[in-house]
């Protein structure tokens, strides 16, 4: 008999009654209420460090005299603050873990934050958002850090507008609460101009992996992609195999479309690229001594991997989606696999769909891959700090302690407690989560993708979507004089050598 579980039709209620069972925190404690996670997710197991707190997470090294007795001007993004900040209690419990994470942090240093919601849309606000903050920081009015969508933070540091936080005074970035990968991406020359939380809402549920319908599963006797992924087998060729001819032609006119059922559905833009990722590529890498350089240069190492995608993407049991409704899709069971986002599960649970999924890691190109990669989508929170902010001092301490409070208070709150346990259909997500986590690599040129003056990742969309059209031989002819320049700037802000 099939499982089939349904994903609650409110996050309120699922929430509440996750508080029950779990004992979620309630109010502004460290890690008050929450059990310690399993696997690697953020609890240290050595019972020789002592630096722990009654949870068993790591404390930060801020000291508890730590004290500013000020107010700290935050920028957020509009779009993005539910996951920064919350004003209020409620019976929500993910809402309630960030609203106790910023208490507690401004409780630890003595402030009271003024958060500031600004329009720093990509596509409809970018060059107005730009204008302000060089305008505030160069009127002797900086704000004291910017927590914004991801692309921001790059663009503002190219155009010489971000402190530099390497050798500030609180952060320590080799604490679990930063991401290891995209610490050793961005700094380059003891500088660094922006920071990614390893533990906040905003950044978990942008993970991508691939989720399954297990019950298709089931219908169509395939092996579950959790069997693949146990026995080292869940690489590009073989689900491409897994769900070979599998579509079927739902609105009888003869051609692949939208309205279909496949066995690999997806969006694009940030969704080629984690593919691109998946199978271990990249738009630059780091030389011996420390210096990013461009892959892009490498025809024939772009080639092998549009070669494999677009010959996928070109069959009819895979589907790229370029306009909204894919997830739809998805949840109306017309695919098997679906590669998305962790929020994913978040719309699932906030609509009261009715999923019976699995979810595993994006796939490798081979068996002889090392490990399994994945990225975070586009619309995570990264953190900076504008040019001329009155204190590197507070706004480090800021950055450091909301990281950290993340890594105690929310993430044991949103991924171990809700995504891992109480929204998950069978005993074995838990474990590709953490899998999926454990997982995420950065890109230096990627995080500063929308700096060039030719985006990168665009031309790459263009080529994997429609290869014929726009090979990518002639596509680095014409745009990669482009590239190469920008990189250059880009490396010569990290040294310097700008004017």
């Amino acid at each position: 008999m099939k499982l089939f579980v349904k994903i609650l039709c409110s996050l309120l209620a699922l929430c509440t009654l996750a508080a029950l069972a779990v004992g979620c925190t309630q109010s502004g404690g460290e890690g008050e209420g929450t059990k310690a996670p399993v696997a690697n997710t953020g609890a240290q197991t050595n019972a020789a460090t002592e630096n722990l707190d009654e949870n068993g997470y790591l404390k930060d090294a801020l000291p508890e005299d730590l004290k500013f007795n000020q107010v700290v001007r935050i920028v957020v993004s509009e779009s993005q603050a539910m996951n920064v900040y919350q004003t209020e209690l409620s019976d929500n419990v993910i809402s309630n873990a960030i609203f106790n994470r910023c208490a507690t942090v401004e409780e630890r240093l003595g402030i009271e934050i003024e958060w500031l919601p600004m329009d720093a849309t990509w596509n409809a606000n970018r060059n107005a958002f730009f204008s302000h903050i060089q305008s505030t920081s160069s009127s002797g009015d900086a704000y004291d850090a910017i927590c914004v969508y991801n692309l921001i933070p790059g663009a503002l540091a190219a155009k010489g507008l971000c402190e530099n936080l390497a050798g500030t005074t609180y952060l320590d970035l080799t604490a679990p609460w930063w991401p290891e990968d995209f610490v050793d991406e961005i700094v380059v020359n003891d500088t660094l101009y922006s920071l990614v939380e390893n533990s906040s809402r905003g950044t978990l549920y942008n993970i991508h992996g691939v989720f399954f319908n297990n019950s298709l599963i089931e219908d169509y006797h395939l092996t579950s992609p959790y069997d693949m992924v146990a026995a080292n087998e869940w690489t590009f060729a073989n689900m491409m195999a897994l769900i070979k001819d599998t579509w079927s032609d739902q609105n009888d006119n003869g051609i692949k479309d939208k309205d279909d059922f496949f066995g690999v559905m997806t969006g694009t833009e940030a969704k080629i690229e984690t593919w691109f990722y998946g199978m271990g590529y990249k738009y630059s890498t780091k030389n011996a001594e420390g210096e990013p350089e461009l892959l892009m240069g490498d025809t024939n190492y772009m080639i092998s991997w549009l070669d494999e995608f677009t010959k996928a993407a070109g069959t009819n049991d895979f589907l790229l989606w370029d306009e909204n409704g894919h997830t739809k899709a998805f949840f109306e069971n017309r695919a098997i696999l679906y590669m998305s986002a962790i929020r994913l599960v978040d719309n699932g649970v906030a609509a009261g769909i009715e999923m019976d999924y699995g979810i595993v890691p994006v796939p490798k190109k081979d068996e002889n891959q090392e490990k399994y990669i994945t990225n975070v989508a586009n619309t995570h929170d990264t953190w900076c700090v504008p040019l001329n902010a009155k204190s590197m001092d507070v706004s480090s301490a800021v950055l450091e302690c909301m990281a950290s409070e993340s890594y105690r208070q929310v993430a044991p709150v949103y991924f171990d407690q809700c995504i891992k346990l109480r929204y998950a259909p069978d005993g074995r997500l838990a474990e590709m989560y953490d899998l999926i986590r454990n997982s995420i690599v950065f890109d230096f040129c990627g995080i500063y993708s929308f700096a060039f003056v030719q985006v990168p990742r665009t031309v790459l969309h263009m080529s994997a979507k429609t290869p014929q059209t726009y090979p990518w031989a002639s596509q680095w002819a014409t745009y990669g004089a482009k590239f190469e320049a920008g990189f250059a700037e880009i490396l010569a802000l990290y040294h310097g050598q700008t004017s």
